[in-house]
């Protein structure tokens, strides 16, 4: 098996016995031939991951902004942060799991003193009272009233455990109290660690915010930023889809780890020597003193919300208030304005994310309304974003000049400005040309369940297809349909050269009178709804864009 693995995986001892207590630790020196570690043509991200590192700090390169996740291995190869000395008991809650654990925490209480400010923060508006480290009694949930203190917050997953909330009938219960055997299991979990830290608050989103109470989640979910981020620690139950689950599930007894070592002459003379080893597990390490984002600043937004998407919902509703913290936080640190999941500064970018058509979930429109036709919001499913990062040959697509957005506007259900939204709209000019079906199933036609649907221009003949990929993969619209054109990658100003348009799948919006009286939208203007996202690879550009006419629209 061995010769089937890359460069770095034939190194590390997969197939061996565990790694003993007194193992020492693996280290990996960059100082090997590249060129023959080039070589390595397979899908390896450990590979990926050393090569990237040493085209950053040996060639002052870039990273290939990829995702680290399968080794040679085959699944996940799990990189303990810390030495390879450390025992890893099978259960979280064992006593010496937990001192290290406060360890870690005490460490870095000392050396990120600025994290904390001096005085402790307001509680949120509730919060459960677990009681002292050694009680094993009655959980209460407690009304606040501007007390301050340390707490822990938990994320986690609902899932279809949902019948453990407080709710207006279970209020007054809830503040005399639960034992956490009543509790769903993370909860009990949750609640168990709080306990062991030594800290008395915890804090639930679906216990410390009233459900099904439309006024109460409006104004909690607003301030769901300053709960985590005031929060002394939070805990991700990552491991459980649901509540039922709970998070403390028997590990390994010993987990492996690396160090990836760069050669001595790399170094600077003055740099001190625990600069000289990057543990794989540190993602903020691969790209050091550089940001990756430095083109475009929301670029790190739209990968937040690549991942974001591909989260499943309880509530569908829930989507926009979920993130509201962070835009929130966002806005004041930007001064920008946010629209439905996106931001106004760089509409013309995010406005053109598209649904992932691999992704094993297919993308639908809830019957419910949740955000306009326009934002990520409105789909159910992964999407992605344009990529504003030109490297490795990749020239990053450029906004149409033809292109002009004019206002944008929202109306609330709540009082939450990031929250839900009962309706919005996008005022904006582009260059818009009528589409046809295309006869003929293009050569390059993909096997994905939600595979491009290809169109002709109206009144062009040169035969050039439009790759569409639709928002909802049970509603491909065939006709009534029209490209509005957005963005190019190439110079629209050489002749013959290969240009990339790309661009939104419109069709006239459905409701438009209802919309008209109901609301004070634009008048005089036509009204459209996306239903896609499109691509177009032509060598004639400039006869293309001729032959759309920018138009002047309101956008729901």
């Amino acid at each position: 098996m061995e010769e089937d693995r890359c460069p770095v995986c034939s190194k590390l001892p997969l197939d061996g016995p565990a790694l003993g207590i007194e193992a020492p630790p693996f280290k990996y020196h960059l100082n090997h031939d590249q060129a023959a570690f080039n070589a390595y043509k397979g899908h390896c991200a450990l590979h990926r991951l050393v090569r990237d590192l040493h085209r950053i700090w040996l060639e002052n390169g870039e990273g290939s902004v990829q995702k680290y996740f399968d080794s040679c291995r085959g699944g996940t190869w799990g990189v303990l942060p810390a030495s390879s000395a450390a025992f890893v008991h099978p259960d979280v809650l064992n006593p010496a799991t937990i001192s290290r654990l406060r360890n870690w925490i005490e460490r870095f209480d000392q050396e990120h003193k600025y994290c904390h400010s001096e005085q402790l923060p307001v509680l949120p508006t509730r919060i459960l009272d677990v009681g002292d480290p050694e009680s094993t009694g009655n959980v209460k949930l407690l009304e606040t009233n501007g007390t301050r203190g340390q707490y822990i917050a938990l994320s986690h997953c609902w899932g279809a455990s949902n019948s453990f909330l407080t709710t207006r009938d279970t209020l007054e219960s809830m503040h005399n109290g639960f034992l956490p055997d009543q509790a769903p299991a993370t909860f009990r979990d949750a609640i168990a660690l709080t306990r062991c830290l030594r800290i008395r608050y915890l804090w639930i989103d679906s216990l410390c915010i009233i459900q099904r109470d439309k006024e109460d989640w409006n104004r909690e979910s607003s301030r769901m930023g300053d709960v985590y981020r005031n929060a002394y620690l939070m805990v991700a139950a990552a491991n459980a889809a649901d509540d039922a689950e709970g998070f403390f599930k028997p590990r390994p007894q010993i987990q492996c780890w690396m160090e990836i070592v760069a050669p001595t002459t790399w170094h600077e003379s003055d740099r001190d020597c625990s600069q000289q080893e990057y543990p794989f597990s540190s993602v903020t390490e691969l790209f050091p003193e550089k940001s990756i984002y430095s083109e475009n600043p929301y670029q790190g937004w739209y990968c937040m919300i690549e991942f974001f998407t591909q989260r499943k919902f309880s509530v569908p509703t829930d989507r926009l208030p979920a993130l509201s913290g962070l835009a929130t936080m966002a806005a004041a640190q930007i001064n920008g304005q946010y629209c439905a999941g996106l931001w106004w500064e760089d509409i013309s970018y995010s406005i053109c994310w598209h649904t992932n058509r691999y992704s094993p979930f297919e993308s639908f429109r809830p019957d419910c309304y949740i955000a306009p036709s326009w934002s990520w919001a409105s789909v159910m499913g992964r999407v992605d974003f344009p990529s504003t990062i030109s490297s490795f040959g990749y020239t990053r697509p450029k906004s149409l000049d033809s292109v002009t957005f004019h206002d944008y506007q929202s109306i609330l259900r709540g009082s939450n400005p990031y929250g839900e939204i009962e309706c919005a709209w996008l005022e904006l000019e582009a260059p818009l040309a009528p589409l046809s079906k295309a006869t003929v199933q293009h050569k390059m036609d993909s096997p994905a369940a939600n595979r491009p649907q290809y169109f002709s221009i109206v009144d062009r003949v040169s035969g050039e297809l439009l790759g569409a990929v639709f928002d909802d993969v049970n509603d491909k619209p065939v006709s009534n349909l029209f490209a509005l054109f957005m963005m190019h990658t190439g110079d629209l100003g050489s002749d013959g050269d290969n240009v990339w348009l790309s661009g939104l799948i419109l069709r006239p919006a459905v409701e438009q009178e209802r919309i008209r009286d109901k609301y004070e939208v634009p008048k005089g203007l036509g009204f459209y709804q996306r239903v896609g996202w499109f691509s177009l690879n032509t060598r004639q550009a400039k006869e293309v864009l001729e032959v759309a006419h920018v138009t002047k629209m309101v956008l729901l």
